[in-house]
């Protein structure tokens, strides 16, 4: 073995231990699970000036925990829904805007597997993931106000199948970056040797659930793929075009699919990356101002 070859053996060998020692730190640390406690959560709120609620509802043995602002009674809903990984306070941005504040009651969910909501569970399902949605969006719907659902990323689909499975309880909805086309779901060789008995138990948890519930979206999406033409509720897709995390060839995905739509729009955006939520939470406030009007 040539000294070259040696030398470079000894500093890969040295680079794996220092990435599983790091990982180890990671997973025993307790600061990888990006979520806020709930006095941060509370406290984050107050400071903005307006109180909210922490719920936990149960659905068969499995948690949903979410923040709401105060109730008004003749404001529509706005439920946010996050991506992968992530939790319900990706959407702070969204929950403090002065202008969704006065034409919304919005609520933020941590979804199941993530922040509160049976963290470390996976549900790596679009489909039971919405079932255990459905009971707060049967609570919101019986107040007899309009429900908008906005889903970021791995949130997009599940938006959507929220809305193909319970279209009587969903008025309209908003995907923002979603990876809904089957057929651009990235193949990442990693995926399934980082689920494996062997690296999960090394890997920070939420992103072993993350881990699991993309492996799976494929699948999901396949069989979600007929549906969206059944989606007749106001549809509003937000797509930066320079993603590179989800494919902005979605949105072309969603224009040939979402045909029923009585109100569709795609709204593209030159130069912005994939956290819109975080960066250019504007977007967002200006879909839901527009889909609001198709609502009156």
């Amino acid at each position: 073995m040539s000294k070259m070859v040696k030398f470079l053996f000894r500093w890969v060998k040295k680079i794996g231990i220092l990435t599983v020692f790091f990982l180890l730190i990671l997973k025993f640390s307790g600061c990888v699970r990006l979520r806020d406690s709930p006095r941060k959560i509370r406290s984050k709120f107050e400071d903005k000036g307006f109180d909210v609620k922490l719920t936990t509802l149960t659905v068969d043995n499995k948690s949903l925990h979410f923040v709401s602002t105060s109730r008004d009674s003749l404001k529509p809903y706005v439920v946010f829904v996050h991506g992968s990984p992530g939790s319900l306070n990706n959407y702070y941005n969204s929950m403090f805007d002065s202008t969704l504040r006065s034409d919304f009651e919005m609520i933020s969910i941590d979804r199941p597997g993530f922040g509160f909501s049976d963290f470390g569970r996976s549900v790596p399902s679009l489909s039971e993931q919405a079932r255990i949605i459905k009971p707060l969006l049967d609570s919101l719907k019986s107040s007899g106000r309009k429900v908008i659902l906005v889903g970021h990323s791995y949130g997009g689909p599940l938006v959507g199948q929220i809305t193909v499975m319970y279209p009587e309880i969903i008025d309209a909805l908003v995907i923002v970056a979603g990876s809904i086309d089957p057929d651009l779901e990235p193949k990442e060789w990693w995926r399934k040797p980082a689920n494996s008995i062997w690296v999960r138990w090394i890997l920070p948890q939420v992103m072993v659930t993350s881990n699991q519930e993309i492996l799976a979206l494929k699948n999901d999406l396949e069989n979600l793929k007929s549906s969206w033409k059944e989606i007749k509720k106001p549809v509003l897709v937000i797509q930066g075009e320079k993603d590179i995390l989800v494919d902005p060839a979605n949105a072309d995905f969603a224009e040939k699919e979402i045909t029923s739509s009585r109100y569709f729009r795609v709204i593209r955006v030159p130069g912005v990356n994939h956290f819109i939520p975080f960066q250019q939470d504007s977007l967002i406030t200006q879909a839901l101002t527009e889909i609001r009007k198709q609502l009156n």
